[in-house]
């Protein structure tokens, strides 16, 4: 009886610690995720950078064919903004 409980404890502890590894494995990969940061408010709206990102990429998009028309791109965000 000694023997089996001893066996239960130590089945009991492999499975907390791995409770625990998978916790740690999860927070590392939500680390690893990107945040979106503001760039601009106006007024009362917050501007993303995911936002701003997307209005220039459609600009982008539009001159695919004659790109040289548009200003350097930190102008163009400004432009944008």
């Amino acid at each position: 009886m000694n023997k089996f409980l001893s066996q239960i404890v130590a089945v009991g502890c492999l499975l907390l610690a791995g409770l625990g590894a998978t916790g740690v494995v999860r927070a590392q990969v939500l680390i690893k995720e990107p945040l979106d940061r503001i760039v601009a408010i106006a007024e009362d709206d917050v501007i993303l950078q995911s936002e701003l990102d997307r209005a220039v990429a459609n600009i982008l998009a539009q001159y695919r064919s004659n790109p040289q028309q548009l200003p350097p791109r930190n102008v163009l965000e400004q432009q944008v903004l």
